[in-house]
């Protein structure tokens, strides 16, 4: 049987295969998830190629421009099919992630906020996120056991 989330991973595959856009995933992270994101990245290349990757380090001599806080969010909102914030403390107010977010969080509010999939790190916070919002955590999450039934129960 599929998860909910499988089914919507092959939704998106499938709709993002006659995208026009540019980028397949575009990524906006705090310098202290660079090592998290380069492994995500890693493993996109293998099926998308760096090209289809917004992620810095695969496009250095492209984003060595003075205008790159006017430019980079247009990548996110125009050229981007989904945008992975990667979420950690502070994530939103520090200098260049929080003027990101400001634009994020922009898709977020449109009819494109099914294009933003938020990843969270020790259930990070965004100004404007909702708690209820969905979101991927890097956090492990153990199972409970299942409830045991009434019939199954000892004395």
């Amino acid at each position: 049987m599929r998860t909910r989330a499988r089914l919507y991973a092959e939704e998106w595959a499938m709709s993002a295969e006659i995208s026009a856009k540019r980028f397949r995933i575009a990524f906006s992270f705090a310098g202290e998830k660079r090592d998290f994101v380069a492994q995500v990245a890693a493993i996109l290349t293998k099926r998308f190629g760096e090209a289809a990757i917004l992620y810095d380090k695969f496009h250095e001599a492209e984003f060595a421009r003075h205008d790159l806080g006017i430019y980079l969010p247009k990548l996110y909102g125009e050229q981007s099919d989904l945008v992975v914030p990667v979420l950690c403390r502070d994530y939103d107010k520090k200098r260049w992630t929080g003027w990101e977010w400001l634009h994020i969080y922009g898709l977020l509010t449109k009819a494109d906020g099914k294009r933003v999939m938020p990843c969270r790190f020790g259930f990070a916070e965004a100004d404007g996120l909702s708690p209820a919002a969905g979101s991927w955590s890097s956090t492990t999450r153990r199972r409970s056991k299942p409830p045991r039934s009434s019939s199954n129960a000892s004395p």
